[in-house]
């Protein structure tokens, strides 16, 4: 009675077929809603399947416009969503309203202007890809995905639920679908080529005939069975097809370029954001499979979101959006790369941070800025010039030298493992590692060995040689991260055109072995942990590592390091003497005894600290001489000597108070 009811009340829409009946659907529960609903054949995925069971008619009542077309009687030209009040008002007129509430529910809205959207059946030209899952599948299979669990999860899940491609399009921007339909016999012709359809067409083409709509679409073919004329299909293709093809289409292959072709196919690798599993990863993959019978890459690199500081997702009209240009332009393009780089590995989303992007600037670019300026700064005082054959000279190398250069050689290894494995993650991580040794470590224990008040000239250059050597392979390990930075210090090091035309690094060969430089490695990260449990002592007993202390005991089961290691740990910690003793865990004592003689020579350390301050305040060059002025000389000669050579201060007289001048 309902069925027929209804069917009355819209007796103007004519149906070849059964139209208004009642019928089962899974996707209706009584726990949401009455139980029953209206569905519309042609306006919604599920209802089109039921409908096509069923046997119901596919006719449209809805024009591409969304108002209701002329058969719909007293609401033709009317936007369907504008119409439902009225509906229910010519309900209530026609006494065949039951009930009318509001339900809250989720409903499509264009993302752009916020207009509701509706589902709406067209006819469609597909490709039948699902004839070639199982293969489109194995090569998937061969495929390095970055994150791993893509290849099973996000891509193998879209993989195995595939359908049928929908090829065509109801647009007018695009590429024109390149079929044909005789307008006598229905034959279709797919062209495949501009020589092709010159061949088919019944007019002679003229040159450069532009191929896109609307021009392609007078262009008249004759019929290869019964010579009448055919006109094209009104569709443009997916634009996916097009990005999907590209490995072909940049080369105009097969009609060219062959040779070039089959030397670059298949790519090393792809990148795009995780959403393209089902874009652009998948139709590159499934066009491939369909033509060459492979994946038209090796491996895929996927990147996910950049959400804000908060975990949500970017949104102009929540005011939370970050424009990539002002990042860029005021923390400059390289810290913006590293940061992207460094802070999450592919396939986690970034909680972006301009406080995290700052840092990169302040604590990784100026730490590699700062070391530069060092080795420039002495090396120009102490003429320091590597000639284009440079070498480093291992035969003058002290520990340190040979350690730095073990961790660079480290460095290099890991990073390019990394990269080969396309881990930018942990090839950043690995480089910031080596720059904050090269800074905090071996930059701050060599400060001493250059400049005019180093007089060891052979481990001045060995330190020179070491430095230019860091940074000349630093360089060429930063290009693919940071290329601007990178490019200015290695040119203006090297007098080379560019870093990006130069080799990628490998290990900086020396005397010591493998095992030698493993080794070395393990005894510095020794000392380190020795000084650093040192240093916690004496700023548990609050003394200033300027004040000498007499001796320091180190127990530990592992044997005796080097007499330069050794010499490394009492240097970091200014002490006079180590005792190192068997034993079990690693331990320290400091004795912090402090008698005379020590306090008079840390005295004198505070003198030359106070007396440096001064220099910079009067603004004395690196190499300036001064005479020093001060209430009270050194009385042991050694410390006078050593006070002179590190102020450099040509004369010292007893004055009333510490002043310094210029000479």
């Amino acid at each position: 009675l309902l069925g027929r009811k209804y069917a009355q009340l819209f007796n103007g829409i004519k149906y070849d077929k059964k139209s208004h009946i009642v019928v089962p659907a899974d996707f209706v529960s009584k726990e949401d809603g009455t139980g029953i609903v209206h569905t519309a054949v042609m306006y919604g995925v599920e209802d089109f399947e039921l409908g096509k069971r069923e046997g119901l008619p596919t006719k449209h009542v809805v024009d591409a416009e969304g108002k209701f077309t002329n058969e719909v009687k007293g609401f033709a030209g009317m936007f369907v969503k504008d119409a439902e009040k009225e509906i229910i008002v010519w309900l209530v007129k026609k006494g065949a309203l039951l009930k009318s509430e509001l339900v809250e529910h989720s409903y499509p809205f264009c993302w752009r202007c916020g207009t509701p959207l509706l589902y709406y059946a067209i006819e469609s030209w597909f490709i039948r890809t699902t004839k070639l899952k199982d293969q489109i599948m194995a090569e998937n299979r061969k495929i390095n995905w970055i994150p791993a669990y893509i290849k099973k999860g996000r891509m193998g899940d879209w993989l195995e639920n595939m359908v049928d491609w929908a090829l065509s399009r109801s647009r007018y921007w695009g590429t024109p679908l390149p079929i044909w339909k005789c307008n006598a016999c229905s034959k279709e012709v797919c062209v495949g080529s501009v020589a092709e359809l010159t061949q088919l067409s019944v007019t002679k083409l003229r040159d450069n005939l532009e191929l896109h709509k609307p021009f392609i679409d007078s262009v008249i073919l004759k019929c290869p069975d019964c010579s009448s004329e055919m006109t094209r299909y009104p569709y443009v293709i997916d634009c996916w097809f097009d990005s999907g093809a590209m490995p072909y289409g940049q080369y105009h292959y097969p009609f060219e370029n062959v040779d070039i072709f089959d030397q670059q196919y298949p790519a090393d690798y792809i990148c795009e954001g995780l959403d393209q599993t089902r874009g652009w990863f998948y139709t590159l993959l499934a066009i491939s499979t369909l033509i060459s019978n492979k994946s038209s890459y090796k491996n895929a690199l996927c990147l996910n979101l950049v959400l804000d500081e908060k975990g949500k997702k970017m949104s102009k009209s929540k005011g939370n959006v970050i424009d990539p240009w002002d990042m860029t332009s005021k923390y400059g393009a390289d810290a913006t790369r590293w940061y992207f780089y460094s802070f999450t590995p592919a396939g986690n989303t970034y909680k972006f941070s301009e406080k995290d992007l700052s840092d990169v600037v302040r604590r990784f670019l100026l730490t590699i800025w700062n070391v530069y300026n060092f080795f420039v700064t002495y090396a120009n005082l102490d003429r320091f010039t590597p000639n284009s054959k440079f070498e480093i000279r291992n035969s003058k190398l002290s520990v340190l030298d040979q350690w730095i250069l073990a961790r660079l050689n480290q460095t290099v290894s890991v990073v390019t493992k990394s990269l080969d494995s396309f881990d930018a993650y942990t090839a950043s991580h690995a480089i910031e590692d080596f720059v904050s040794d090269l800074s905090l470590w071996y930059v701050r224990r060599s400060r001493e060995r250059v400049g005019p008040t180093a007089n060891n000239s052979s481990d001045k250059l060995a330190c020179h040689s070491t430095l230019y050597t860091l940074l000349s392979t630093l360089c060429r390990l930063l290009a693919p991260f940071t290329p601007f930075m990178a490019d200015a210090i290695y040119r203006n090091l090297t007098g080379e055109e560019s870093v990006h035309l130069a080799d990628w690094p490998s290990s900086v060969r020396l005397s010591r072995t493998t095992a030698g430089d493993a080794q070395l490695l393990e005894d510095m990260k020794l000392v380190r942990r020795i000084v650093e449990m040192g240093l916690a002592q004496r700023k548990t007993s609050s003394i200033k590592v300027r004040q000498p202390l007499r001796s320091l005991s180190v127990s530990s089961q592992l044997p005796v390091i080097s007499d330069q290691l050794i010499q490394l740990i009492k240097d970091e910690l200014n002490i006079k003497d180590i005792q190192w003793e068997r034993g079990g865990e690693l331990a320290v004592k400091l004795d912090t005894t402090i008698d005379d003689q020590l306090r008079t020579e840390g005295e004198v350390r505070e003198l030359i600290r106070q007396v440096q301050e001064m220099r910079k305040q009067a603004g004395a060059k690196l190499d300036q001489k001064i005479k020093l002025v001060m209430p009270g000389l050194p009385v042991m000669p050694e410390l006078l000597e050593r006070l002179k050579r590190q102020t450099l201060a040509s004369d010292v007289v007893e004055g009333e108070k510490l002043w310094i001048t210029l000479l």
